[in-house]
């Protein structure tokens, strides 16, 4: 299993919007093969600051969610507000 971990820094306008859209695309992402869940963590003293954190049965389910329209849609659609450069880091789940 594979633990995806995205840290992000959003723009005021983005902090609002980001927690809208991912309500909305996370029943997607959820039907997407290989996907396990994902969550939205806000950081406590940074709320600029977002976490997702997803778990896929493997590297190529999450390449190939990665190569979907309903990725490639949401994150040019949020790149925009981002006021740092994301974070993303994978794992290996024992």
């Amino acid at each position: 299993m594979i633990v995806r971990i995205v840290k992000m820094k959003f723009n005021d306008k983005g902090k609002l919007l980001f927690p809208e859209i991912y309500h909305n695309t996370k029943p997607f992402i959820l039907q997407c093969e290989g996907c396990k869940s994902v969550d939205l963590l806000v950081d406590s003293k940074e709320p600029e600051i977002m976490t997702t954190v997803s778990v896929w049965d493997s590297e190529d389910s999450l390449n190939a969610y990665r190569e979907t329209e309903l990725f490639i849609e949401t994150w040019s659609q949020i790149k925009q507000f981002f006021i740092a450069k994301p974070e993303a880091n994978s794992y290996n789940k024992y």
